[in-house]
């Protein structure tokens, strides 16, 4: 486990393609493993540096729909599905 609290196998549930299924993400989210704060970080780093489409998109609708994650976050979650190029999705 690293200094952000997350292990090396619940980072790759997050980045792991299901192709389209958001219901495969939403247990990930709904109970993390790590602080909220790193969900709105890894929508960021996934962003970036990411190569699987499905995650770009499921990670922050579902941190959007979430309860727990909190509304100062949320801006960070609706950028990043607004950056996303045409036709994504």
């Amino acid at each position: 486990m690293n200094e952000s609290g997350i292990n090396r196998t619940k980072s790759e549930q997050l980045n792991r393609s299901v192709h389209g299924s958001l219901s495969e993400y939403r247990p990930v989210i709904e109970k993390p493993a790590s602080p909220i704060r790193f969900l709105a970080h890894l929508i960021a780093f996934d962003f970036v540096n990411g190569q699987i489409k499905d995650t770009k998109i499921a990670l922050p609708v579902l941190t959007l729909a979430s309860r727990e994650f909190p509304d100062e976050l949320s801006e960070n979650s609706l950028a990043h599905l607004a950056l996303q190029p045409p036709g994504t999705g």
